[in-house]
Formats: structure tokens, C-alpha cells, sequence
């Protein structure tokens, strides 16, 4: 609290966040300045925002069964992906090709039934098949 008061975050509100099978949050927000009528229009936007976010999330992290089973290299270009870094980055890190990341990408979206990079990384961590 101490920090957050010296960083100038004085006023602040609560988020609950509401998940299916019980997978609810909370998210803190601080602020400068009092909280106005105009800032509660803000919150509420935020608060939407987030309960979608939240909402996302919790599909990504549903149980999955089976687990699916990534190559060695498969795990190690989706560790790089978790990190953020791009398929040219990864490319350079691990001295192949750009397509070849973009190949192996296409193969663990398969595998893990995601569409981005964002989701697939979720639902690796979750399914401990990565770590970062």
C-alpha cells in the first residue's frame, strides 16, 4: 500500500470478476485522481472489458482431455512464443527459418486447439506442457 501510495495511486476500486465452475477474480485498480462520475463510466468499461478478458481465459484454461503431446522443438519455438517473442525472433534464436516457426506454429494451434498466440500459450501453461 505504501508503495502504491508513493507511486500516487490514492484511490482505487474493486473488480469481482465471475467465472464458470467457480473460477472467479478479483482485480484492484488504483488512480490518481478521486473517482468522478465521468471515471465511473470508465470503471464500468474497464470492468467489462476484464470480465470478458477473465471470461476468455477461463475457456483457455478448461480442463482439455487428452493432453496433447508436443515434439521437443515444438515446446521449446511455444516457450519462445510464451516469452513473446516473434517467429523472426525465434527463428534467429533457434538458427532456422521463419516459415519453419510459422510451420511448427500451425501444428501446435492444431494440437492445442487455439487460434492465436495469446491462447495457445494460456492453454501450454495451464497444461504444464511449457514453463517460463
Amino acid at each position: 500500500m505504501r508503495q502504491a501510495h508513493s507511486a500516487g495511486l490514492i484511490h482505487g476500486v474493486g473488480l469481482p470478476l465471475w467465472g464458470p465452475l467457480d473460477c472467479d477474480a478479483f482485480v484492484a485498480v488504483g488512480c490518481a485522481d478521486a473517482i468522478t462520475d465521468e471515471k465511473r463510466e470508465q470503471i464500468y468499461a474497464l470492468q467489462l472489458l476484464l470480465q470478458a478478458g477473465h471470461q476468455k481465459i477461463c475457456e483457455l484454461t478448461a480442463d482439455v482431455s487428452p493432453v496433447p503431446k508436443l515434439s521437443k522443438r515444438e515446446a521449446e519455438i511455444l516457450t519462445w512464443v510464451a516469452q513473446g517473442k516473434s517467429n523472426t525472433d525465434i527463428a534467429t534464436i533457434l538458427d532456422i527459418s521463419a516459415d519453419t516457426v510459422a510451420t511448427y506454429l500451425q501444428r501446435i494451434f492444431a494440437k492445442l486447439k487455439s487460434r492465436n498466440r495469446i491462447g495457445v500459450a494460456i492453454r501450454a501453461l495451464k497444461l504444464g506442457l511449457i514453463r517460463i
